[in-house]
């Protein structure tokens, strides 16, 4: 099963986002934070990232940042 990162701060959207892609058989790890990006980075195979969905904040350009460095 393939794994996707969902990293934004809205907890409404995260669930809305979680819920869908769990129902097309993917595994979803959500965080609301460019911390919690990067634990889950190093405890979970990441195949695919979804940033906020809204307007980027500084906080999503962080979470890029770390993954590109990954």
């Amino acid at each position: 099963m393939e794994t996707i990162l969902v990293s934004e701060k809205e907890p409404h959207m995260r669930q809305l986002l979680e819920w869908e892609l769990e129902d097309s058989n993917y595994l979803c790890v959500c965080v609301d934070s460019t911390h919690g990006a990067k634990i889950a980075l190093l405890l979970e195979r990441i195949d695919a990232v979804v940033l906020g969905i809204g307007w980027p904040a500084a906080d999503d350009l962080d979470t890029l940042r770390l993954l590109k460095k990954s």
